[in-house]
């Protein structure tokens, strides 16, 4: 019999929130965690069991807690339970008189050029965190018309859903997680729109692109983003995020380095999202 599939979450509850809960949830990405709450005193971090490096995670944990008092609770959530769980807690997400990014059970509101429904479920990316609403902030600038579109770590799709919405001639998908390619794909149904995505990293990108969206971490960037720009047309686009503002010279280093050069920005809590452009 196949193994029961499970998220784990740690909530973390912290004496002092700042500035440690941010420095927690950045060393915690790097060991599979992939999706944050924040709570009064700390956070939730979730991801799917079998990606996270447990030993790791408590490791880094008795390290903080030599700097700061901090208790954990482990919770494991199975696979097909957890949209219960979520409807519970999802609320809209709202840029005013831009973007509502709503679940199937929402009511819909008048207001907003343009309303994306998203199915709850463990894919990151549906607009709550600070990294997304960023992505989402620096594309409302950009004109999509015509415009050949990537998302590359889509998560749940809504950048990619939300580039065809504003006119994009096509949006590919790409992710690493069988389950994030599942949900952009209903999503993408839900939103009436045809997204096309597919299981794989940075080395299964093929054609060209005017825009490459990539909400995904640091040392992924850091890794990757060479070889976005082989993908990316003369003058194309580059949107990344998923970093903080100390991140900032490393990933703007590496895109100079390759002739993109920062045209915009937008940070909210810390978290960091930049528009890069190529110049030829």
């Amino acid at each position: 019999m196949e193994k029961q599939q499970n998220y784990l979450g740690y909530h973390v509850s912290l004496t002092e929130v700042e500035p440690w809960k941010d420095l927690i949830i950045c060393e915690l990405g790097e060991v599979g965690f992939d999706m944050f709450e924040d709570t009064d005193n700390g956070f939730v971090a979730w991801g799917y069991e079998k990606n996270i490096d447990q030993q790791k995670a408590m490791k880094l944990l008795e390290e903080y807690e030599k700097k700061v008092s901090l208790t954990l609770r482990v919770e494991q959530t199975p696979i097909q339970n957890w949209n219960q769980e979520w409807e519970k807690n999802f609320d809209p997400v709202e840029i005013p008189g831009f973007l509502r990014i709503q679940a199937p059970f929402h009511q819909w509101k008048e207001g907003f050029q343009y309303s994306i429904v998203i199915a709850p479920k463990m894919a990151f990316g549906t607009g709550h965190h600070s990294t997304t609403y960023g992505m989402c902030m620096l594309m409302q600038k950009i004109d999509f018309k015509g415009k050949r579109v990537l998302d590359m770590g889509c998560g749940s799709g809504v950048l990619g859903i939300l580039a065809l919405k504003m006119g994009a001639h096509s949006a590919d998908g790409i992710d690493i997680d069988e389950w994030a390619v599942q949900n952009t794909e209903e999503n993408s149904a839900l939103n009436s729109v045809n997204m096309y995505v597919k299981l794989g990293d940075a080395s299964t990108i093929s054609g060209v692109y005017d825009v490459i969206l990539a909400n995904i971490q640091r040392n992924v960037l850091l890794a990757d983003i060479p070889e976005y720009i082989k993908h990316l047309s003369g003058e194309g686009n580059l949107l990344v995020s998923g970093f903080y503002l100390e991140d900032i010279p490393a990933i703007e280093s590496v895109c100079v380095a390759h002739q993109l050069y920062l045209i915009d920005r937008f940070t909210n809590n810390g978290w960091v999202a930049l528009h890069f452009q190529k110049k030829n």
